[in-house]
């Protein structure tokens, strides 16, 4: 718990400190404090930057990646809010609201919802057609806890 002064003080007794103001004399005698704690909340959960590197060919709609929410019964949380932070140069992204099916790693009690669509975010790229070579994309997703991620995408384009 951290504090925060709210008015001036004369004695000051506050975790084995103490602080004593001289008051000249006739002068006001200095005005009590009040001490209230402060309400300090943890900051939101940002996972580290996650680069995935995929391949398309040129013209032609890929799907990025996917994200949803759901709790250990598979009942959904709520959709994702995403939003591409980094366009590409030769191509679009699209954010697309769709039922898609969880992806979660055997031994996660919600590995048996991935049978079990869900709503969610999916992120798709195309490159501009005839375009060939290296783009990159970046998509910050917040999950329906406040959980944030930011996935960045190397993509080959043939």
């Amino acid at each position: 718990m951290r504090f925060v002064q709210v008015a001036s003080v004369g004695t000051l007794l506050l975790g084995g400190c103490v602080q004593q103001q001289t008051v000249a004399p006739g002068a006001a005698p200095p005005r009590p404090i009040a001490v209230v704690p402060a309400i300090v909340r943890p900051p939101a959960v940002v996972h580290p930057p996650v680069i995935v590197h995929k391949t398309a060919a040129s013209g032609v709609p890929i799907v990025l990646d996917s994200a949803n929410s759901v709790d250990p019964s598979c009942h959904s949380l709520g959709v994702p809010t995403a939003r591409v932070t980094q366009a590409p140069v030769h191509g679009s992204v699209k954010l697309l609201q769709r039922d898609i099916y969880p992806q979660f790693p055997p031994g996660n009690p919600r590995s048996s919802c991935n049978s079990t669509k869900a709503p969610g975010i999916v992120a798709q790229y195309a490159s501009t057609a005839g375009f060939t070579g290296s783009d990159f994309t970046a998509v910050d997703v917040i999950f329906p806890d406040g959980k944030e991620a930011e996935f960045k995408f190397a993509i080959t384009v043939k």
